[in-house]
């Protein structure tokens, strides 16, 4: 293989057929890559290999130490690069394990202050990197000299730790570090520019989801957007989407080449800054993994913006329900649904609830991974990516919690710890993936929480859904209206008096569905509500638990007892109160419920009464987030 680079046809000289623009679907033709930096865009993974020469066996350890200057150590040893030659022109060679990795060509072409494409890679393995790193930087690879004890045990060269020194430099570096809490400021050019525009178009269409996906020949962008994907970018041309996903990979902090070996995850803590002012943190849960064309990349956007019961969407009843709940002094409280649901708000809602309710007179202690909601009245933990759930769970404990909030658990260790601290005398609140109340006591027999702990140590079960709220500009009624009503009344809740005394009772049925208009990006929803059922542990359902009733029958008895409000219950509340389609609770209202309350607890509301008002308060798009600073933080900054 030719080892000189002048074979490659630099960008500048590819006709304009070459480069493909990165068009967004809603615009007209308009090229999303026009500022990229053409260095950048040209280091794609097939010219790297191209450029790629055999390292030769011997190279001058004087010449080594010389270009080291030029490249410090701990960007050699990060990026396992190492300069092996400097030509006249400016260029480089240097020797790399990763040769393909966009991340590792641009961080050593900006040490060495020249354009990516001013670097050549030589493929170096593990082994010979290493050799080579020792004869480059014997200082920084030298070992501390040792010196030789008497047989006391005494050396006069021993040296004292300088404790006061110590604290004061200490206490120096966690200043320097708490007034310098940014780490970068967000004006990258040519494809991390691209990525930040990418995040903040989505951050302003109140995307939840970006979606980075290649295929065979092209690459889409998408965003989920109140529960639904929509196309962003399409027809991206391919050798585009890597390098794009290699401009995501270094937002992320983690190797491109590495993705397309195994999934990794990672965690960007941002704040995106307007130019009125506004200022925004938003924690970026960053997952990338091979597929078959290419590397995937899914990345979630948490935005800190915290909803108490109310603005949830939970009924009136369903609140104070959860506030006498929340009054033990020990036991477990989960909150359940699929993922996506809100579980995590909910949560919040409830931890909030608690230190209003004992006026920090207790020590509440939160774990995971992120902690989406930074509070400086608790003790909160951060767990690392990777990092071993059940036992920092289990070393949480020691920590004397009087409140313990530990992370979703997912197996049978970590749901023994949250049961144990809930033993212990610990409330507990936690989340689990379960679609409905009856599916969580099955779920927990299959992670090893026998009946008789359940019966114990549950107090409240949480399980809730995120439905579309119609756009309130655009909605229509729906044309099945009739259909509708009689299928609520006579098939879904042929007992409910109640329900059909309310549908009765309105002139217009109050039964609307999706149109679309500008003001909610001609989907027809704008916004999502909470739809929710909870079940209290009563004396009764603790021993229907014990004797291993099966959690079907437990809710027919929660509800013609103590008036439980199950999911199809709530959605179809919603649904005559003109706040959701039809459609978008068409699987809760299938199958029918035959059991009614003895006692009617909660009144139906008058449809005509909220029909217009949503639950979850929706701001309208902003498009000044698109103009924003996008400011990368530490984890301890940003809490």
């Amino acid at each position: 293989m030719n080892g000189a680079p002048s074979t490659t046809i630099p960008l500048e000289e590819q006709p304009d057929s070459a480069q493909a623009p990165l068009v967004e679907s809603d615009s007209t033709q308009t090229p999303l890559f026009e500022n990229a930096s053409k260095a950048e865009i040209s280091d794609d993974v097939e010219i790297a290999i191209a450029q790629l020469t055999v390292v030769r066996d011997v190279y001058d350890d004087d010449v080594l130490r010389e270009l080291a200057t030029l490249l410090p150590y701990d960007v050699a040893k990060d990026n396992h690069s190492v300069v092996l030659e400097k030509q006249k022109d400016g260029t480089f060679f240097v020797g790399m394990c990763f040769p393909e990795s966009f991340i590792t060509h641009r961080a050593v072409a900006r040490a060495l202050k020249v354009p990516v494409a001013s670097v050549y890679p030589r493929f170096l393995n593990q082994t010979r990197f290493f050799k080579l790193l020792e004869v480059a930087y014997p200082q920084s690879m030298a070992y501390p000299e040792t010196t030789h004890r008497d047989p006391s045990g005494h050396s006069e060269h021993q040296e004292t730790v300088n404790w006061t020194k110590f604290e004061s430099d200490v206490e120096a570096k966690l200043s320097r570090e708490a007034s310098e809490p940014e780490l970068e400021i967000g004006t990258g050019t040519g494809l991390r520019s691209i990525a930040e525009q990418i995040v903040k178009a989505a951050i302003a269409k109140r995307a939840s989801d970006i979606h980075v996906v290649p295929q065979l020949t092209s690459g889409y962008i998408k965003f989920r957007t109140d529960g639904a994907m929509y196309p962003y970018c399409v027809n991206i041309p391919r050798s585009r989407m890597e390098n794009l996903a290699n401009a995501f990979c270094d937002m992320a902090g983690v190797n491109g080449y590495e993705v397309s070996q195994r999934p990794i995850g990672a965690e960007i803590n941002i704040n995106t800054k307007t130019p009125s002012g506004k200022k925004e943190r938003h924690t970026l849960r960053f997952q990338g993994m091979p597929s078959l064309h290419g590397r995937v990349i899914v990345i979630r956007i948490n935005t800190s913006v915290f909803r108490d019961f109310e603005q949830i969407g939970l009924e009136e009843t369903q609140g104070i329900q959860i506030e006498n709940s929340l009054r033990h002094r020990c036991g477990c409280v989960l909150v359940t649904g699929p993922t996506g649901s809100g579980k995590s708000n909910t949560l919040e809602a409830m931890l909030r609830a608690l230190d209003v309710m004992h006026g920090g007179r207790v020590n509440l202690i939160q774990v995971g991974n992120p902690i989406e909601f930074p509070n400086e009245h608790r003790e909160q933990l951060t767990l690392k990516t990777g990092g071993d759930w059940a036992e920092t769970f289990e070393s949480t404990l020691r920590m004397d919690p009087d409140i313990f909030s530990p992370g979703e658990f997912r197996k049978a260790a970590e749901a023994a710890v949250v049961f144990t601290a809930a033993a212990a005398g610990h409330l507990t609140l936690t989340t689990v993936h379960t679609n409905n109340v009856a599916q969580t006591f099955s779920r927990l027999d299959g992670l090893g929480i026998d009946r008789d702990k359940q019966a114990a140590l549950l107090k409240l079960i949480v399980s809730q859904q995120l439905i579309p709220l119609l756009c309130l500009r655009c909605k229509s009624p729906d044309p099945r209206r009739h259909q509708i009503a009689e299928h609520l009344i006579e098939v879904v809740f042929p007992n409910r008096q109640d329900l059909k005394a309310a549908i009765s009772n309105v002139n217009d049925l109050p039964f609307f569905h999706a149109t679309g208009c500008s003001y909610c990006n001609n989907t027809g929803v704008k916004g999502r509500t909470c739809i929710g059922e909870l079940l209290t542990v009563t004396p009764e359902i603790s021993r229907m638990l014990r004797t291993g009733v099966d959690g079907e029958d437990i809710v027919k008895h929660a509800i013609k007892y103590d008036g439980m409000i199950t999911l199809a219950e709530a959605a179809a509340r919603k649904l005559c109160r003109g706040l959701i389609s039809y459609d978008s609770v068409f699987d809760l209202l299938i199958s029918p419920v035959t059991v009614a309350p003895e006692e009617q607890t909660c009144a139906w509301e008058a449809p005509g009464e909220s029909a217009n008002q949503p639950f979850i308060d929706v701001e309208p798009i902003d498009e000044e987030i698109i103009d924003a600073e996008i400011e990368y933080t530490t984890e301890a900054a940003a809490a």
